[in-house]
């Protein structure tokens, strides 16, 4: 049966536009698409509701090892994570939804922000993502060393404040240590940025003007993210 064409009768459109349109699709559905005999719709149907299930099944097992009874999710987040969640299939990325899912029904998180981040989780790609992974290992490292070092020269007990400005991120050594070109790695740093999750350096140099280095930091929103897409 063929995708398109089967519905010419209740369309008007001409036949060429439909023969170039379906066989774009057949090439972009590729394999997938012969298996089966469905029309893109319920093609597309089908595989959103084969990542919902996996995602959520994947967010059910980590409420139940972590022994959390589930609480409910407002509709306002509950609607594009289902929606949202069901485009991906990145085995790794769908991980990252099953996280947020499960820390949004296991903890009172920050409602103000959660919108946004499902929405962030949604446009990243999976290089930024793990790119973020990265540095929130880093800076988890270098924080752990900082208290370590303050603690031992000032003989302090207590614990202190460390700022996510304390721990920058040279993105030209971190294109080394990931293997990505310098090219691609300025254009994740600067729509991570545009996302508000890095900030960029600013120096003061005369006490009268900042200027900004393409050093990088990550911000209290990037935090948060990092943190929702992860699971302890």
């Amino acid at each position: 049966m063929e995708i398109i064409s089967s519905l010419r009768g209740l369309i008007d459109i001409p036949k060429d536009i439909i023969s170039k349109s379906e066989k774009l699709l057949k090439v972009l559905f590729g394999e997938s698409l012969k298996e089966t005999g469905f029309f893109i719709s319920d093609h597309i149907k089908y595989y959103r509701f084969k990542n919902q299930t996996e995602i959520f099944c994947k967010a059910s097992g980590l409420l139940e090892k972590n022994k959390i009874n589930a609480k409910p999710i407002s509709l306002k987040y509950l609607v594009p994570l289902i929606d949202l969640s069901s485009l991906e299939e990145d085995e790794k990325i769908q991980s990252k939804w099953a996280n947020m899912i499960a820390n949004l029904a296991s903890y009172n998180s920050e409602a103000l922000f959660n919108k946004n981040c499902i929405e962030l989780l949604n446009k990243l790609s999976p290089e930024e993502i793990y790119l973020l992974d990265d540095m929130y290992r880093t800076f988890n490292a270098k924080c752990g060393e900082a208290v370590e070092v303050r603690n031992d020269i000032l003989q302090l007990k207590e614990d202190f404040n460390i700022y996510s400005n304390d721990v920058l991120f040279d993105p030209f050594e971190l294109a080394n240590e990931v293997k990505i070109p310098e090219y691609m790695m300025k254009l994740y740093i600067e729509n991570l940025v545009s996302f508000g999750l890095l900030q960029f350096e600013e120096l003061d140099i005369d006490s009268n003007e900042l200027i900004k280095s393409y050093n990088v930091y990550l911000t209290y929103l990037g935090l948060y993210f990092i943190r929702l897409c992860r699971y302890y």
